[in-house]
């Protein structure tokens, strides 16, 4: 399953070598499933819904969710290229950024 990856990559790379393509996953679903999949390491980052856990390993409440408006915010992250995966405050997503400054168009 990983080599859809690989062949979309080197796909890509035939076409226009200055292009690169990354792969991101952005859900509303359950992100830790997707963190013990077999294609985790094919993603440059994910986001998605968390649990927090006790130590018994039951879910006590819901760490973080992410809705559609969310969704949003994560693409702007993207294309702006902002490297952080959590807002650290310093970070400003909606920020204004001219088109050929943007990483990804």
């Amino acid at each position: 399953m990983t080599q859809m990856f690989d062949r979309l990559q080197q796909s890509a790379y035939q076409i226009n070598p200055e292009v690169e393509v990354e792969f991101y996953l952005i859900t509303c679903g359950m992100v830790e499933i997707a963190y013990h999949n077999c294609i985790a390491p094919c993603f440059k980052a994910m986001w998605g819904c968390e649990f927090s856990y006790d130590e018994d390993g039951g879910i006590k409440f819901l760490k973080k969710i992410v809705t559609h408006t969310e969704k949003t915010r994560y693409l702007f992250q993207i294309a702006k290229g902002i490297e952080h995966h959590q807002d650290d405050g310093k970070t400003f997503v909606y920020r204004d950024v001219p088109a050929e400054e943007l990483r990804i168009l």
